[in-house]
């Protein structure tokens, strides 16, 4: 595996992970 890809596999994990926090704050503010 060749380094952009592993930066760009690690980008979509992060873009995951930030869209999962960024969901549960929102659905909590909603409560």
């Amino acid at each position: 595996m060749n380094s952009s890809t592993l930066s760009y596999a690690g980008y979509h994990f992060l873009k995951k992970k930030i869209a999962g926090k960024i969901r549960k704050h929102k659905s909590s503010l909603h409560d």
